[in-house]
């Protein structure tokens, strides 16, 4: 698909500032409903990692903390409503891998205003994103309700990501008959970015976690935390690189077996689109060449 069929695509699917502000009073009910402000001081999570880095286990870790307070949070997952995009559902399928871009536009204004209803209204919440920018953080100092907020990271490494980013889309392909695709080339945006949004953060004086995955996804292993004098790294960089490291190893063990069974998938469902199979190939680059690697490192 050239420049000019992809801005026509764009152009068909555009949202008129009436679609906007009708998806945007859906958006809020769904999300926010009938949910208080706490009595006590408000609390905020925020996570960061690349897209199928696994970060939901960190927003299930989060809940469960929240409910042992007896805390109802928001959560704040612009994946979790972009379902309600004026013909979304056509466009996932018609258009995947340009699904994530053009409904993008509409959902990060969203959420903006989400998040500046949230924190005005003081509100406990969960805000679950990349960490791409983080103009939360400045909106959270500034607020007057005295926010207690927290950065929670995951650390997973690119072919463990890239793999379950294409898993969820054909799981999603094969539930539901369309899935949300994010390109390798967002994908790994985000994988570079993150960091260093986090970085910035910190150096506000923002308290900040990183996690790696267990077998439980309720469960993930705290392996660095800003505030103590304990941690086995000198740094948060140095605790995202070692949990990259070892997420590497394990993602190794079975890469193959699931970089086979992705192209099988992608074969059954008839995926032929040239942009979509072009994406395929380039995972079966990188996968089949992190496979040489490790394999070189590992005898």
């Amino acid at each position: 698909m050239d420049i000019e069929e992809i801005e026509k695509v764009k152009n068909e699917y555009a949202l008129s500032e009436e679609d906007f502000e009708n998806m945007y009073k859906e958006v809020k009910e769904t999300v926010i409903g009938d949910i208080t402000a706490p009595e006590k001081q408000p609390m905020g999570i925020l996570t960061g990692g690349q897209p199928g880095a696994g970060k939901s286990s960190i927003v299930i870790m989060s809940k469960i903390e929240f409910a042992k307070e007896h805390r109802n949070p928001i959560i704040l997952d612009g994946d979790t409503y972009r379902g309600l995009y004026k013909n979304s559902i056509k466009l996932a399928k018609e258009h995947p891998e340009l699904y994530s871009e053009i409904t993008d536009s509409a959902t990060g204004k969203i959420m903006g205003r989400l998040i500046e209803d949230t924190i005005s209204g003081g509100y406990d919440f969960i805000r679950e994103g990349t960490l791409n920018g983080a103009t939360i953080v400045d909106q959270l100092i500034e607020s007057e309700k005295n926010y207690k907020f927290i950065i929670r990271l995951m650390a997973v490494c690119r072919e463990e990501s890239l793999l379950c980013v294409f898993e969820r889309y054909i799981a999603m392909q094969k539930l539901m008959g369309m899935g949300r695709f994010t390109t390798i080339k967002a994908h790994d945006k985000r994988y570079e970015q993150f960091t260093k949004t986090a970085r910035e953060q910190m150096n506000k004086g923002v308290e900040t976690e990183v996690y790696e995955r267990t077998d439980d996804r309720k469960c993930p292993k705290m392996i660095y935390k800003s505030s103590s004098t304990k941690n086995e790294y000198a740094s948060m960089e140095e605790a995202i690189s070692a949990g990259r490291k070892r997420s590497f190893v394990k993602c190794m063990q079975t890469a193959k077996e699931r970089l086979i069974k992705i192209n099988a998938d992608m074969k059954e469902l008839k995926i032929e689109k040239p942009e979509m199979l072009q994406q395929l190939q380039t995972l079966n680059d990188i996968i089949n060449q992190a496979i040489k690697e490790y394999e070189c490192i590992d005898r």
